[in-house]
């Protein structure tokens, strides 16, 4: 009985990595595939289990499909591709000053409800970082969020569904005051920033899961505005979707970006200790630039009353 249990559990996991690499095919395969770190890691207790029980030849397969989701996975978001970056230092912003400058955008999905506001807003001067790129930016956050506007005299809105859902911008340098684009429910919000003579195109999403939410539905609808971004871009935001699956994917393929990597998960779940979110939570927090726009480093933060890890990353623009 407890070889047959054995047996069920590798067939379970061998399926979960197989069946994520459908995401293509049905959005059901593609939220499979958000797990399969945990498939992988999970396979190799389960072998070193069957060598325990010696059980012959099912930990040998374990041990190779669980090497195949490790790879992809770690590949796709889990090691240190990257150095640290430090914040920027306090400075004043001048945009006839870059020929080839290093900026530091922060992204934080705020969470809505989010008790600890205050000490969301000292860590958000603490970085002093050039552009904040925010979601859930309900109406809960209206006031605090008002307070950064000394720092940052720039905004861009994507307005709250009802009370909650929203997506901003803050910038010290200037935003274009027209010819903006905001999808539904915030899921994406396009902008420009102005460096020196350079108007470079910004985003800030808000997606929802492949499955059994709506966002392939999403996806399709913003394919337009995301196949008109210019040649010079940079998006941050909550894509709730890993980078290695398929709706990730096809986000950077269509708008033509390149997806930072290295580090880490950026969300688990609420009742799980937050500190744990870069080694067994999902990376579906994201940053993505191209054209004149590089990333040079991204890293995680320390979460503050979110579900959600906060990304600082350093990126330089080079128009030469």
């Amino acid at each position: 009985m407890v070889r047959i249990f054995f047996g069920l559990c590798a067939l379970g996991l061998i399926l979960g990595v197989t069946l994520g690499f459908l995401g293509a095919f049905h959005p059901a395969f593609d939220t499979i595939a958000h797990f399969r770190w945990h498939f992988a890691l999970a396979m190799i207790f389960l072998a070193l289990l069957g060598v325990m029980l010696r059980v012959a030849r099912v930990p040998i397969l374990l041990i190779f499909f669980a090497a195949i989701g490790v790879w992809q996975s770690s590949a796709g978001n889990r090691m240190d591709l990257s150095k640290d970056t430090n914040a920027s230092a306090s400075r004043s912003v001048s945009t006839s000053e870059i020929t080839a400058q290093k900026i530091t955008l922060l992204q934080y999905n705020l969470r809505f409800d989010n008790p600890l506001k205050d000490g969301v807003l000292a860590m958000i001067r603490d970085t002093n970082a050039d552009i904040l790129t925010l979601n859930e930016t309900s109406r809960e956050w209206t006031a605090s969020l008002e307070t950064l506007k000394t720092d940052y005299p720039y905004l861009f809105h994507c307005p709250e569904w009802q009370a909650i859902g929203g997506g901003m911008i803050f910038s010290k340098f200037p935003l274009r005051a027209d010819n903006n684009y905001c999808h539904a429910y915030a899921a994406l919000g396009l902008t420009e920033v102005q460096f020196g003579t350079h108007w470079i195109e910004i985003g800030t999403v808000h997606m929802r899961w492949p499955w059994p939410a709506s966002g392939p539905e999403q996806l399709n609808a913003i394919e337009p505005a995301l196949e008109k971004i210019g040649s010079n871009a940079i998006i941050a935001g909550d894509f709730n979707a890993t980078t290695w699956s398929h709706a990730v994917r096809k986000f950077a393929n269509l708008s033509g970006m390149n997806v930072a990597k290295g580090y880490g998960g950026t969300w688990i779940y609420k009742w799980l200790p937050a500190s744990l979110a870069p080694f067994f939570g999902l990376p579906i927090d994201h940053v993505m630039a191209k054209g004149i726009v590089k990333i040079v480093s991204v890293k995680s933060l320390p979460a503050i009353g979110s579900d959600h890890l906060p990304l600082l990353a350093e990126i330089s623009i080079n128009p030469s």
